[in-house]
């Protein structure tokens, strides 16, 4: 690490076993336990940051002029620590919530990314975004029509790991924003807490479906002639973080201008 021009972080202390308490222990409550939007995310949180300000600590000594790119959850509790509490202002967190958003999209306006231009407001797992094509023209209102379902999943999630409970419809057209899938959190916020907490009861929380998807991946990993992509690996979440990481390295040390969503709190 000495002399690096960038440092990324993903992490995760107690690993998945600690993950599961973080998810269980306030579900056997009533309280939302999602490890980012609910109590987990406070409880990871603890764990986290000294060890963020850990690394910051050794950054200090090996690289002072590097950048931190952070993928840890809880991101933006991670990356506001990194900035304000322990001083490392070269700081970015970054998720692939905002491009996996993205891409549903432009998939849904049956055009390439390139062709469109998103303004993002908010911090991670928490945002809005509205979207122009490349002449100006807002297409924000199309595409809460084109997402909208005329069925019992309402406004559909591009994020696989998360219930479709349903959005009012109406709520959105009137905010004409387009909320992201974590948002289910807040304006759904019953049906969500009771469908997380159907999960527990049945043994199977977020945490514990990714235990046994990983448990499975590794066993796959195994086989050294292993050539494909695992349909296991896009259960597990996660899809297109090296393409944030990649993309904002290349874009800093190439000066790209490239336009990223990326959480920096002021």
């Amino acid at each position: 690490m000495k002399d690096a021009d960038f440092v990324t972080t993903q992490f995760r202390v107690g690993l998945l076993d600690a993950r599961v308490k973080d998810e269980r222990i306030p579900l056997s409550h009533g309280i939302l336990g999602q490890e980012t939007n609910g109590a987990g995310g406070m409880l990871k949180a603890f764990r986290t940051i000294p060890i963020i300000g850990q690394i910051i600590e050794d950054m200090k000594v090996q690289c002072p002029d590097a950048w931190l790119i952070n993928f840890t959850n809880p991101a933006g509790m991670v990356t506001e620590a990194a900035i304000k509490q322990f001083g490392w202002k070269r700081t970015i967190g970054l998720c692939n919530v905002p491009i996996t958003h993205c891409m549903d999209i432009a998939g849904q306006l049956d055009v390439e990314q390139e062709d469109l231009f998103y303004q993002f407001a908010g911090i991670n797992h928490f945002h809005w975004h509205k979207v122009w094509d490349r002449q100006g023209k807002e297409l924000t209102a199309k595409v809460i029509d084109l997402l909208y379902k005329k069925s019992d999943d309402g406004l559909e999630s591009a994020l696989k790991n998360i219930h479709d409970a349903n959005y009012h419809i109406e709520q959105i057209q009137d905010l004409a924003i387009l909320p992201c899938g974590y948002h289910r959190y807040y304006y759904s916020e019953d049906e969500m807490l009771q469908h997380s907490i159907e999960e527990f009861k049945a043994g199977a929380t977020r945490a514990q479906v990714v235990k046994k998807t990983e448990q499975q991946l590794f066993e796959l990993y195994k086989d050294p002639a292993l050539d494909y992509k695992p349909e296991e690996l896009t259960q597990r979440g996660g899809t297109y973080y090296s393409d944030a990481a990649c993309e904002v390295i290349a874009s800093i040390y190439n000066d790209k201008q490239t336009v990223m969503v990326g959480f920096y709190p002021k």
